[in-house]
């Protein structure tokens, strides 16, 4: 298991006590009901807890479990005092008995701590557990190391904690942990998701907040440049298009490349996109509301082509064939929200609609020019294949 531990800072200890916390990171298990799908669905990095971390150098580590359960071996050493509380990012995924099932474990392995659960849907998840976060992390991590019983109970600390900004971390990521993005895992270049880090706990929340400034997204790109990723796929929930051509701009001043995703058919009109060396791909996401149906989108994607940006379709969970197809028939590339909430049946419809009634598998096959090339395409591939050809 990936441990971040952050360099000691003795002016941290001021008003506080000896007590450190312990963050973890975790994922959903897509693997549960869709076979081999996982292995090919990315690795996210837990961007978001190591901001978090960074504001309290010496007090904070932070254990990246993904989607596994952690065992005795897997928790790190905590200081002189055991740590005082274990602070869970709930994945998007997760369903009550994950919530439970991760309780239960770290009870075990940390009897004398207190256990939160943060995460957009934390309170609905942690009935069972000492205290429930809606916020970044940064006021209920000062309250805990000021006093470790300080948080009980449900508490939305969201507000106070948008007052200062979480930091960027100084110490790389690191290419070398796996960490890869869903939508762009075919790629040749290194490539990280990016949703909103700014946010800590809440980086995978499903609604924006915060406003992060243009040198915080500078300093963002920048630590992930010098972490050894290219390239960056931009997931933050309402992008704008002045947001997205700000980041087209910070990815071209940094030398890297990204692709947009966009919830509403609005914002790729009024981004009056152009085809640069920056902008890899845009990624379209309707859902059922009226003014983000796939039928909406459709003007948005002639913009698109008339300037030859590439197109990309994610799909939320169990989104009908009929209602998307005109748009997939537009797509180079297709992506789902949360496979393992998918009905199987319904997803394996959509992925042999698109890769082999549309032609897709093939034509992808006959551009590759190398070995290179293979094994991007494979990368791309994995668990696609497995999921389609399923009986």
């Amino acid at each position: 298991m990936l441990q971040f531990v952050t360099a000691f800072d003795p002016y941290s200890e001021k008003n506080m006590s000896d007590s450190s916390i312990l963050l973890i990171h975790t994922t959903s298990r897509a693997s549960l009901r869709c076979g081999a799908l996982s292995r090919g669905a990315g690795r996210p990095a837990p961007l978001g807890l190591a901001c978090l971390a960074t504001s309290f150098p010496g007090r904070v580590t932070l254990l990246d479990l993904q989607e596994k359960l952690p065992e005795a071996g897997d928790i790190p050493a905590s200081g002189a005092t055991p740590f005082a509380a274990a602070i869970v990012a709930a994945a998007a995924g997760w369903q009550t008995i994950d919530a439970k099932m991760m309780l239960e474990r770290l009870r075990q392995l940390l009897p004398s701590s207190r256990f939160i659960l943060g995460g957009p849907r934390a309170a609905a998840l942690g009935a069972d557990w000492d205290a429930t976060l809606h916020g970044t992390g940064r006021t209920a991590c000062e309250w805990i190391l000021k006093d470790p019983n300080g948080i009980s109970g449900p508490a939305n600390t969201l507000e106070a904690d948008l007052r200062i900004p979480l930091g960027v971390p100084a110490t790389r990521l690191g290419e070398n942990h796996g960490y890869s993005a869903a939508a762009e895992k075919a790629g040749g270049a290194p490539t990280i998701s990016v949703h909103q880090p700014w946010l800590g706990l809440l980086d995978r929340s499903p609604e924006s907040a915060g406003a992060p400034t243009r040198g915080d997204l500078s300093d963002l790109f920048q630590w992930l440049h010098v972490s050894g990723y290219s390239c960056i796929s931009i997931e933050t929930p309402g992008l704008s298009g002045d947001r997205a051509n700000q980041m087209i701009e910070l990815a071209s001043e940094h030398g890297m490349t990204l692709s947009l995703r966009f919830d509403r058919p609005e914002d790729v009109i009024t981004a009056r996109l152009r085809a640069t060396t920056a902008l890899l791909r845009v990624w379209l996401h309707p859902s059922r509301e009226t003014s983000a149906t796939p039928a909406a989108f459709m003007t948005a994607v002639s913009k698109l082509q008339s300037e030859g940006i590439s197109i990309g379709i994610r799909l939320p969970v169990d989104m009908l064939p009929d209602d998307v197809s005109p748009l997939l028939a537009t797509a180079d590339e297709l992506s789902t929200d949360h496979p393992s909430a998918w009905q199987q049946g319904l997803l394996r419809s959509h992925l042999l609609d698109f890769y082999w009634r549309r032609g897709r598998f093939w034509k992808n096959l006959w551009r590759l020019r190398s070995g290179h090339d293979l094994v991007r395409w494979l990368r791309g591939m994995y668990g696609i294949l497995d999921l389609a050809l399923s009986r």
